[in-house]
């Protein structure tokens, strides 16, 4: 992580965010706390309590730049997103540098169109919330210094917000889930399984330790170079391969689950069978394998069913402890 966005992190979150982690075995308890963003926004609540609260939401943890107006009730009140994705579509994946290049021409006015969709003015908000963890330290500091600039200017609390936890939490925005809940979350960047026992309050059961499903995916799909087959051009990594799974046979490849005698999410990445079909196709790197449906499909098999059992598993532990 940049030292520049570590400075940032400590002035957004001077007044009492930390992060509260106790080891235990394979599980620990992820916990993060803000007694000076949540009080302070109890306290504007408390000044204009026949007010409905409202909040400014900031996302750049990635290659998206998002903006949401909430109320207290959940309801969206305005919104505004600008995707990077035909940028990264030709270099293959996503370049920090150029991410929070894009962050910065655009998050302004993706911001301003979502206040201006709800017709609420900075003015008028409660608080800000911005993603402070996890994702890229160059896109997440692009967040965080415009957040503070709003922050100084119109006087508002503040809350950080942890992606992954947000993830956990939208299904409650959906559904009447109550708390516990076990909760998989797969991402491009992450994948975990956890127990949801309340807001900020997760008991984590396994996670990534080396790749996660979105990284070997487009790994996989830019060592094909599926960017150059006809039927693939205007996909993402993970959308090529999905694509061409489903004409391929994934038998044509004994894949075997990574850490089948663990109960985590580690994965793998199978370029070692793709560098041998190159030698024996006789091709160069860059060109389009003939089997490369059939990889496809025996790597997001083998990637999908890891997920479901260690799923199962963790799932099967927690309820044979009760």
């Amino acid at each position: 992580m940049s030292s520049s966005f570590l400075s940032l992190s400590r002035r957004s979150c001077r007044h009492g965010v930390g992060m509260t982690m106790l080891n235990s075995d394979r599980c620990c308890y992820w916990n993060l706390k803000c007694p000076f963003a949540l009080g302070s926004y109890r306290a504007a609540g408390s000044q204009a309590a026949l007010q409905p609260r409202i909040v400014l939401g900031i996302e750049t943890s990635c290659d998206d730049t998002g903006a949401a107006v909430m109320d207290e009730a959940g309801r969206i009140l305005g919104e505004s997103l600008h995707s990077q994705k035909e940028v990264h579509l030709k270099t293959g994946g996503i370049i920090p540098p150029v991410a929070q290049r894009l962050h910065k021409e655009n998050i302004h006015r993706v911001i301003q169109e979502a206040l201006d969709m709800s017709r609420i003015s900075p003015s008028e908000l409660s608080a800000i919330a911005t993603t402070i963890k996890p994702g890229l330290a160059l896109s997440l500091g692009v967040g965080l210094e415009y957040t503070l600039k709003l922050l100084k200017q119109y006087n508002k609390p503040f809350i950080p917000i942890h992606h992954m936890e947000a993830h956990a939490l939208t299904v409650r925005m959906i559904h009447p889930v109550q708390f516990p809940f076990l909760v998989l979350l797969v991402s491009g960047g992450h994948c975990l399984i956890a127990v949801a026992n309340g807001i900020s309050d997760f008991l984590l059961l396994g996670q990534s330790l080396d790749e996660a499903p979105g990284d070997i995916l487009d790994k996989v799909a830019r060592r094909l170079t599926l960017i150059e087959h006809p039927e693939c051009t205007t996909m993402s990594g993970g959308q090529a391969i999905e694509h061409l799974a489903k004409q391929g046979d994934r038998m044509k490849f004994n894949l075997k689950s990574p850490m089948g005698q663990h109960f985590d999410c580690n994965f793998f990445w199978p370029l070692l069978i793709i560098t041998k079909k190159e030698k024996e196709e006789n091709i160069e790197k860059g060109q389009i394998l003939s089997c490369a449906n059939d990889i496809a499909a025996a790597v997001q098999h083998t990637v999908a069913s890891h997920i479901a059992l260690c799923h199962f598993t963790i799932k099967w532990r927690v309820i044979a402890s009760k």
